[in-house]
């Protein structure tokens, strides 16, 4: 569906605080040096009822948080080091003429999401230090509802990095008197930065999509197929449980092959490129906590001869993570790996397909003091590959695809992909008809909207009921209103492995 987003104000946000001399210089990791260069953006929507003056809260608790992040208010100095400068992130806030609801349920041109975000993640392919690295768009829609986007660069952050940063500022949002620092730098005795890199990720991927058009859109298996689908691929000697992860990146990658087989005969062999979490692999308790870059890639090949066996192609891509949980730390051996990885799946003669899970960060659990996110989205996907996020129920996964125009033609027809994917949004698994409570660590002089306790006597709330809610001083209620009450104030674990990997 179509929509229009106008821009209502646009502005900078500095820290709260100076930056302290002896922070002012953030040395890259080599990690940071090979990272793509692109932002990762994320997009948190919330039902409810909610207006611009909430708005002051967000502002003055994001440059609260920045002090805890200096090298994301400051600018980067070619691909070696942030100037901590305190320059600040970009803050826009904008209004979107459609319900929260309508454009959840119809969506599947993931590219109009774009609108929604303070930057494009596709068309800012220069050197990081011509533009800011942490920008922000605050979308209020017709109904009500409300999107945040935060988007960070890649230089400095990951997936990971960018979901401890959301938490942090939702809870200064919320009130919290003790928030930590962020821990940088984690990494960069492991992985020190290099001189001159002599290969760059954005010139095979503008060579690889050289004169393609690139079509992106949503694939979600729901909770009903994903144990459907984990049966049929752990079905076979390789692989006997295969993760959620595992399943749903062969089902993908089979029918990319299946696709590129018969949009280029003359290609022989087929690549899957993932992602693994270096947190998950370090000693330290609080490595879940780093901020930066700390992921690696993978590199799984198969042969385009013959039918794609699922079974075959999931243990590929577990014994390629496991190979970096042995090898981990091997700097010299990593950075000749990623030199090899670009010539492999540049070359014209071979067709690759990227994937990641974002599915154990918990950006759902991001709460800025007026409850949890109804719906997590991203706008972005690779050009050839698949962002993994959670349903909102927690049990499903969507696929964020992008492939070749004339392969995701072909893909989408695969009867797998029809058999376990869909194509459009459950309205049951989003709560988008639930209403939404008081949070009792909400600013209550400001207006807010209730969240999670229940009204009725049977614990059920219905909408249009008067009710009536007392905290602290007072609260008075204003409306019942498209799934939210406006007030004022007065005074998983299902069996899987720890191989859902992602950045």
């Amino acid at each position: 569906m179509d929509f229009k987003v106008q821009i209502i104000s646009k502005e900078n946000i500095k820290p709260s605080s100076p930056t302290q001399d002896h922070l002012r210089t953030y040395q890259l990791s080599l990690l940071d040096q090979i990272a793509p260069n692109t932002h990762v953006p994320i997009i948190l929507f919330y039902s409810g009822n909610f207006h611009r003056k909430m708005s002051y809260n967000l502002k003055t608790s994001l440059a609260e948080t920045l002090t805890h992040f200096p090298p994301f208010a400051g600018k980067a100095k070619d691909r070696f080091y942030v100037d901590c400068n305190d320059d600040g992130a970009t803050y826009i806030e904008a209004s979107v003429d459609v319900d929260i609801t309508s454009l959840i349920l119809h969506l599947q041109n993931v590219e109009q999401l774009m609108k929604l975000m303070p930057c494009g993640p596709y068309d800012d392919l220069r050197e990081p230090n011509v533009q800011q690295l942490l920008a922000v768009q605050v979308n209020y829609f017709r109904c009500g509802g409300m999107a945040i986007c935060a988007s960070l660069h890649h230089l400095v952050a990951d997936a990971s990095s960018l979901s401890i940063f959301l938490h942090r500022w939702a809870a200064v949002a919320r009130g919290s008197a003790v928030v930590k620092d962020a821990i940088f730098g984690a990494c960069i005795s492991l992985f020190p930065p290099v001189p001159v890199l002599d290969f760059s990720y954005i010139s095979y991927e503008n060579e690889y999509t050289r004169n393609q058009i690139i079509v992106r859109k949503r694939f979600i298996v729901e909770e009903a197929k994903m144990a459907a689908l984990r049966d049929r691929v752990g079905d076979g000697p390789h692989l006997k449980r295969p993760t959620r992860y595992e399943a749903v990146a062969a089902l993908m990658w089979g029918a990319a092959i299946a696709a590129s087989r018969q949009t280029d005969p003359n290609v022989k062999e087929h690549s899957a490129a993932g992602v693994v979490d270096l947190r998950r692999k370090m000693d330290k308790t609080s490595s879940k906590e780093y901020v930066g870059n700390l992921w690696k890639w993978t590199l799984a090949n198969c042969s385009t001869e013959g039918e794609p066996n699922y079974n075959e192609l999931a243990a590929k891509i577990r014994e390629c993570t496991r190979k970096v949980d042995n090898e981990w730390a091997d700097v010299d051996g990593y950075l000749d790996f990623s030199k090899k990885a670009v010539d492999v799946i540049g070359k014209r003669s071979s067709a690759r397909i990227f994937y990641t899970s974002w599915c154990k960060f918990p950006f759902y659990e991001v709460d800025f003091g007026w409850g949890k996110p109804t719906w997590v989205g991203t706008g972005k996907t690779p050009s050839t590959g698949a962002y993994f996020l959670e349903t909102s129920d927690g049990k499903g996964m969507e696929a964020w695809l992008g492939l070749a125009e004339e392969d995701m033609v072909l893909f989408e027809r695969h009867p797998d992909i029809l058999k376990y994917a869909s194509f459009s949004k459950n309205l049951a698994a989003t709560n988008l008809l639930q209403p939404t409570y008081l949070h009792p660590a909400t600013n209550l002089l400001q207006p807010t909207y209730l969240h999670p306790p229940n009204f009725g006597s049977d614990g059920n709330f219905r909408l249009g009921e008067p009710a009536r809610v007392v905290y602290g001083g007072g609260v008075e209620i204003l409306g019942l209103t498209g799934g939210g009450v406006r007030v004022d104030s007065e005074g998983e674990s299902d069996g899987d492995l720890e191989l859902e990997e992602g950045e």
